[in-house]
C-alpha cells in the first residue's frame, strides 16, 4: 500500500482519506482490523499523534470503530432500525440474512425501580421479571435489551429467551398490541462500555418503550442500548400522526445514582 502523496493538506487529513479510499475500495473489508498506530505512523512517517487524529475522524464518520484495549476496525455497514420496541430484531436480522445471536445476561424476578414501577403502574418496588439480554451479530455484541414485566407473566421464564420474546409474549398470552416509544442518543457509561466491548463514551441509540394491550394498559417495559456504529433509525413519515416532540434536560445519571424520572432502565440491569 502506497502512501498518500504530500500536498499542502494537513497530513492527518491525507491520511484519513487514503484510509477511507481503501475502505470505499473494498480493500480494507468490514470488520477487518487497521494497522495500528505505530505501524500507521511508520508507514507514513508522521507522529503517532498525526495517526490518531486520522483515525478519530474517521471514527467520527462512521468508518471505523474502536474496540478497548483490541485496536481499531473497519465499521460494517449500519442496520436500519424503525426505531419501535414492537419490532423484533431476530426476525429483522433474520430478514436481512444475518448470522445473529443472544445471551442472556440475566432472567429473574427482581424489585422494580421507581421508574419501571410508574411505567407499568405498579406500587413501588413490586416485583417484576427482569429480563436483560446481550444481542450480537456475527459473534459480536451490538446491542442490550432489557425487559421488565409484571410479576403476573413469570411463566416467561419458563421458555428459551434466547429468541424472539416477540414469540415467547405471543405463547404465554401477553396481548401487546401497540407501545409508546422514546429515542434518545446517549454515551456509553463504563458498565454499558464493558458489555459492548466498546470505549467509554461511545455514541448509543437508547430506545425506551411501553407495550400496552388493546385497552391501552401496560404489560411491557423495554429499555434497549444499541450501538451508534451499527445502527441508524429509519422512519416512515408518510404520516407521522403519532411523533411528539419533547425538550429533555442534559442530564447524564452517575454510576450506582437512583434513576431519576428521566432515566431509563429496570431493575434486572443491575
Amino acid at each position: 500500500m502506497a502512501a498518500p502523496d504530500k500536498t499542502s493538506i494537513p497530513r492527518y487529513v491525507r491520511i484519513a482519506d487514503w484510509i477511507r479510499d481503501q475502505v470505499d475500495a473494498g480493500k480494507l473489508v468490514p470488520l477487518a482490523r487497521v494497522p495500528s498506530e505505530v505501524e500507521l505512523a511508520r508507514r507514513f512517517e508522521v507522529s503517532r499523534e498525526t495517526v490518531r487524529s486520522a483515525l478519530d475522524r474517521l471514527v467520527a464518520d462512521g468508518y471505523l470503530f474502536r474496540r478497548a484495549g483490541k485496536g481499531t476496525y473497519v465499521a460494517a455497514r449500519r442496520i436500519e432500525h424503525p426505531g419501535s420496541t414492537q419490532t423484533s430484531l431476530s426476525a429483522m436480522l433474520d430478514g436481512l440474512g444475518l448470522e445473529h445471536s443472544t445471551t442472556v445476561l440475566s432472567a429473574r424476578l427482581v424489585p422494580a425501580d421507581h421508574h419501571v414501577a410508574r411505567a407499568l403502574r405498579l406500587p413501588a418496588g413490586a416485583e417484576v421479571v427482569g429480563i436483560r439480554r446481550l444481542r450480537h451479530i456475527a459473534g459480536e455484541p451490538v446491542a442490550v435489551h432489557t425487559t421488565s414485566l409484571s410479576a403476573a407473566y413469570v411463566a416467561v421464564l419458563d421458555h428459551d429467551l434466547r429468541g424472539s420474546l416477540q414469540e415467547v409474549f405471543a405463547t404465554i398470552g401477553l396481548p401487546v398490541v401497540t407501545s409508546q416509544d422514546t429515542l434518545q442518543a446517549v454515551h456509553a457509561d463504563a458498565d454499558e462500555a464493558h458489555v459492548l466491548g466498546i470505549v467509554v463514551g461511545s455514541p448509543l441509540l437508547r430506545l425506551e418503550g411501553v407495550g400496552l394491550d388493546g385497552l391501552g394498559r401496560p404489560l411491557r417495559h423495554t429499555d434497549s442500548l444499541h450501538r451508534g456504529d451499527r445502527f441508524r433509525i429509519m422512519h416512515d413519515t408518510q404520516a407521522p400522526t403519532g411523533i411528539r416532540w419533547e425538550m429533555k434536560p442534559h442530564t447524564r445519571r452517575s454510576a450506582g445514582s437512583e434513576p431519576d424520572d428521566e432515566a431509563v432502565g429496570g431493575g434486572a440491569r443491575r
